[in-house]
């Protein structure tokens, strides 16, 4: 991976409800963006009472070019505005696009777009030994126990 690294809010959100938004800016440092769309979408949240509001204080915010626009205009209504632009940006600036979401993880496969998700990430933190693989199996235990339905139950099954 060259480029950014493109995170959506069905990612975001599961790091902010664990308190724990450090796991995915450390995963890739210096690279982990979102987009504008993507932070009106967590500030909505934050309204209503469901995120922390300074979770994501240090998430560098990106514009979307107008190419980057047009692109996103001509992907799926199926997918949100946050996720379209993510996804224009990753496409254009050749990133990895973070995402939960299968329609767009679907339509980043179509794209030929790297794509990972909340495991990705847990993942990739005990690799590069920001965690530790309990740590992750935890952290894993805590996002599931907010309703994220995880293809694995612990990192061990894949690590």
């Amino acid at each position: 991976m060259a480029g950014p690294v493109l995170v959506d809010n069905t990612v975001i959100l599961k790091f902010a409800t664990v308190k724990r938004p450090e796991v995915l800016l450390q995963a890739w440092p210096g690279v982990v963006w979102t987009t504008p769309a993507v932070r009106r979408e967590y500030e909505e949240r934050v309204a209503q009472g469901a995120v922390p509001e300074a979770a994501w204080d240090s998430l560098t915010t990106c514009d979307v070019t107008e190419r980057g626009m047009e692109f996103a205009a001509r992907l799926s209504t199926r997918l949100g505005a946050g996720e379209r632009s993510c996804f224009a940006v990753a496409y254009h600036r050749e990133g990895l696009f973070v995402s939960d979401d299968a329609d767009a993880r679907k339509e980043a496969g179509r794209h030929e777009i790297p794509v990972t998700g909340t495991i990705g990430v847990l993942a990739r933190a005990v690799e590069k030994s920001d965690i530790s693989i309990e740590e992750g199996n935890c952290l894993l235990t805590l996002i599931i126990g907010a309703g994220y339905r995880s293809p694995v139950e612990h990192l061990d099954d894949l690590l």
